[in-house]
């Protein structure tokens, strides 16, 4: 049995044993058990957030405000997720600042990070030793700060932020569709959606059974109470751009700050886990006072009929179409580019049914009218050639009274050649002849694409190991022989590079959205199918109560 059958079969028995016990409850309490309808969490997160960074907040929260109301409902914590990333210039701009200093400090992102969680003793022995990066670590703050300002300013106009308000609403579509109440907590960015997410809320539910708490709110409008730290820089920063929300408490300076709940430090004085939940500061207390208000002040909603269930629809991917490859230029010993083909018996193709191209041999009167034909191999490290001549010689008092007569050179040829059934590149231009078209070609070109890219299959042995060869022969067909004469046959060593992929960024930016879009649809199914069952539970429940 799969991990996810045994998941599924163990909460259908968990819902069946569930049911089976409120089945035979008591009246008063169905109907009790009925009207605690239950409330959504809801959290919004902040730019530049990861999807394991936002389920770590959101089971923080979990474990702050605990599994029920203060009036005794149980809360469902779910992540209202914002994928959008920003800080990509940002990023650009402090390499080449690094990169300005001589290289010392070249590629060293942690020496930012880490000053800015308060792992600095090392920052003044650095600025001794390098005198010109007094002032680096501030230039630097002032460009975080201005990056994080775009990303939270540049509003929902964007496809990729309107794809996650989408995403929300469906969200919300789903809980209300259980006449669940809704609390939303949203920090920084998050602010942006979660007045969105209020709007659509309240077109699905009365405006008392949906409650909004802000914290650092990016945005000057609000839906509810909000909190804001006094030397938050990043909102004090957009606070000279335009309005903001006002501060609402004093926080202590960078160096008297203890750790937050990870562990961490913010010297910008914006992060939800080292300032706004933190414990010892009075934002934690402001926070929590709107939450358990919120909570309090919720009012249950009208019960409706129960409608069916709807079905889990899938997202479409937010990355786009799989990156073409772009390789580095191969670089080969030996190539062939093209295989010519010269006459003095032109060849003869004709269309026929399904698009074919049928090449005529050559007839009786053409061979006893004698020529030639030459084929010559072109490309690096090739230069070979075949080279044949042929005729009709008459015999006094045979039954036939001629013999035809051929003489052949073929020198430098790779053996692993053959271009039957292959096309001429000729024929191209008359790829949409009608059947019965006939074309006649005194040359003849094969190129390196029709005869097969990959060389490996059609001239180089053991291509991918260090024992890769060419194999060529040349030999003599004299005139009146009825065989090949001498005849030589060797290998030559092959050796290529290049080749190599110039664009695997855009793949691995490709990959890691499908992950990203992998875990949020695994997300969207697990959140999903605990409101099915949550369906599933009231409806049997509240089905025979009044």
């Amino acid at each position: 049995m799969t991990n996810a059958k045994y998941k599924y079969n163990k909460w259908r028995w968990i819902g069946a044993f569930v049911l089976t016990m409120l089945w035979g409850a008591p009246p008063s309490l169905a109907q009790e058990q009925c009207d605690a309808q239950g409330v959504v969490f809801g959290f919004f997160n902040g730019v530049q957030t990861t999807l394991p960074q936002a389920r770590d907040a959101r089971r923080l929260l979990e474990a702050l405000y605990g599994p029920i109301t203060p009036a005794g409902e149980p809360i469902t914590y779910e992540l209202f997720y914002n994928d959008t990333q920003g800080f990509a210039d940002f990023v650009e701009t402090f390499d080449q600042r690094l990169q300005e200093h001589g290289g010392l400090l070249a590629g060293r992102f942690e020496l930012f990070f880490s000053a800015t969680r308060g792992e600095g003793s090392w920052w003044t022995a650095l600025t001794s030793a390098i005198p010109s990066l007094v002032g680096f670590l501030d230039d630097l703050f002032n460009l975080s700060r201005a990056a994080l300002m775009r990303e939270l300013t540049k509003g929902l106009g964007t496809p990729n932020m309107g794809e996650v308000a989408a995403r929300h609403r469906e969200q919300i579509d789903l809980w209300a569709g259980l006449q669940k109440k809704m609390l939303f907590l949203a920090h920084s960015q998050g602010n942006l959606f979660v007045n969105q997410a209020y709007a659509h809320a309240l077109t699905r539910a009365d405006a008392n059974a949906v409650k909004v708490v802000h914290v650092a709110p990016a945005s000057p409008m609000l839906s509810g109470p909000h909190t804001l730290a006094d030397k938050d820089l990043v909102i004090n920063a957009l606070r000279l751009t335009g309005s903001v929300a006002p501060n609402t408490d004093e926080i202590l300076p960078y160096l008297d700050r203890p750790p937050g709940l990870n562990g961490s430090r913010d010297l910008i004085g914006h992060g939800l886990l080292e300032i706004y939940l933190n414990s010892a500061l009075a934002t934690s207390g402001s926070v929590r006072g709107h939450v358990l208000a919120a909570l309090r002040e919720l009012d249950a909603l009208p019960r409706l009929p129960w409608q069916p269930f709807p079905d889990f629809l899938p997202a479409s991917g937010p990355h786009g179409p799989y990156p073409a490859a772009v390789y580095a230029p191969v670089v080969a010993s030996h190539v062939l580019d093209r295989v010519e083909w010269q006459s003095s018996s032109p060849a003869s193709w004709t269309r026929v049914d399904g698009g074919r191209w049928n090449l005529r041999p050559r007839t009786q009167e053409e061979w006893m009218a004698g020529g030639w034909e030459n084929v010559y191999y072109v490309g690096k490290g090739m230069g070979g050639y075949s080279r044949c001549t042929w005729g009709v010689h008459p015999v006094d008092g045979w039954e036939e009274p001629y013999v035809v007569l051929q003489e052949c050179v073929d020198e430098r040829i790779p053996q692993r050649i053959s271009l039957q059934p292959k096309l001429p590149d000729e024929l191209i231009a008359h790829v949409g002849a009608p059947v019965g078209t006939v074309v006649t070609l005194s040359t003849m070109t094969f190129s390196r694409t029709d005869m097969g890219t990959h060389l490996n299959t059609r001239l180089v042995t053991e291509k991918d190991s260090p024992h890769a060869r060419v194999r060529f022969f040349s030999r003599v067909l004299p005139l009146w022989s009825n065989g090949y004469g001498p005849e030589t046959y060797w290998e030559e060593a092959y050796q290529e590079s290049g080749g190599e992929l110039l664009n695997p960024e855009a793949f691995e930016a490709w990959w890691a959205a499908e992950r990203e879009h992998e875990a949020a649809e695994s997300l969207r199914h697990e959140r999903y199918l605990e409101a099915f069952r949550e369906n599933e539970r009231r409806r049997v429940l509240c089905e025979g109560t009044g």
